[in-house]
């Protein structure tokens, strides 16, 4: 971030690299387009408006201006989801979404980038397929060590001080398997193991949804910003 009287800034971080699993950065701005709509919720929480304008120019992708708002009290279940979410994997409860969520989850606001395209998946078939498809993907990934050993680098065990990578509770780790995970994924294939058990995690899902947009930086942007 680069602040400048009352305009804020937001950059790319290029001393973060992956040249396995994100050699063009396209995971960097998609995260990026989660960032700029979690500071606009908060914004909107502390009587703001930002606005965000598209930059991309030597790694700066926007600058956000800031003015005056009333609060809205529709704003909280957001700003308490974003303190709350956790990225859990495992076996989905089969309860049946309300329709009342899937009308508002496919209500996609105007984004500052390009428009995103949201697709619902449902069918137990075509779960099992994405399913299948994920499992398959990371079984081939897993048998190449560059790759292993950049997950095992950007795994972040439980109570360090690293402000970036995967922190092991994200993981389902418990403090003593985070600070060991790293170096059994660098030296040990688990792509067999972690492929089914993320295989069994997407075919009990109620329900998938899938975002798209043009493979430029505003198009990942755009999916970051609406997923």
């Amino acid at each position: 971030f680069k602040i400048e009287n009352d305009r804020l800034f937001v950059y790319r971080d290029t001393s973060i690299k992956l040249p396995q699993s994100d050699s063009v950065n396209r995971y960097s701005y998609i995260i990026i387009g989660f960032l700029l709509h979690h500071i606009k919720v908060l914004g909107a929480w502390l009587f703001m408006s930002p606005n965000i304008i598209p930059i991309n120019k030597d790694y700066c992708v926007t600058e956000i201006t800031f003015s005056k708002a009333m609060k809205s009290e529709k704003i909280l279940p957001l700003v308490a989801a974003i303190f709350q979410r956790r990225n859990r994997r495992g076996v989905f409860e089969a309860k049946p979404i309300p329709q009342s969520v899937l009308d508002e989850a496919l209500d996609v606001k105007k984004t500052p980038f390009a428009s995103p395209e949201v697709g619902v998946v449902t069918e137990r078939n075509a779960l099992a397929n994405i399913a299948e498809a994920t499992a398959t993907n990371m079984k081939r990934v897993y048998k190449l060590a560059p790759f292993r050993r950049e997950m095992a680098a950007w795994i972040t065990p439980n109570g360090s001080s690293r402000r970036d990578g995967v922190p092991g509770y994200s993981l389902n780790q418990p403090m003593v398997m985070s600070w060991l995970l790293p170096t059994v994924i660098r030296f040990v294939n688990m792509g067999s193991v972690l492929a089914n058990v993320n295989k069994t995690a997407i075919a009990s899902a109620p329900i998938a949804f899938g975002f798209g947009a043009e493979d430029t930086v505003s198009g990942w942007l755009s999916v970051g910003f609406v997923a």
